[in-house]
């Protein structure tokens, strides 16, 4: 875990609260201690700086960094094939079915 004086760096930047939230607990799982943080900012700081970035940063502490950094690209990963998966099988749900076809998947 934490210990005093260790400095905690951004490891990844997300979109979502859920997804940062996911990514802490990966993390914790393999023994690095995270934190989330919310990015401040507004319309006027989106307009102001010309760049809009996601609003979540990950924090882990620097000498855990290169490790974070794995198990997050692993886990995104995960989330992202998860997500695939699930949108295609709502496409099928939402294709229409040819009349007398079953829709059952008994074997």
């Amino acid at each position: 875990m934490a210990r005093e004086g260790v400095r905690f760096v951004n490891a990844c930047e997300v979109e979502d609260a859920l997804r940062a939230d996911h990514l802490r607990r990966a993390l914790e799982a393999a023994g690095i201690a995270g934190m989330v943080h919310q990015r401040l900012g507004g319309t006027a700081s989106a307009l102001t700086d010309g760049l809009t970035r996601p609003w979540w940063e990950v924090r882990v502490p620097e000498p855990e960094l290169g490790r974070a950094r794995a198990i997050i690209g692993a886990e995104l990963q995960a989330l992202d094939t998860f997500a695939a998966e699930d949108a295609a099988a709502a496409e099928d749900e939402a294709a229409p079915q040819e009349p007398g076809a079953s829709t059952s998947n008994s074997a």
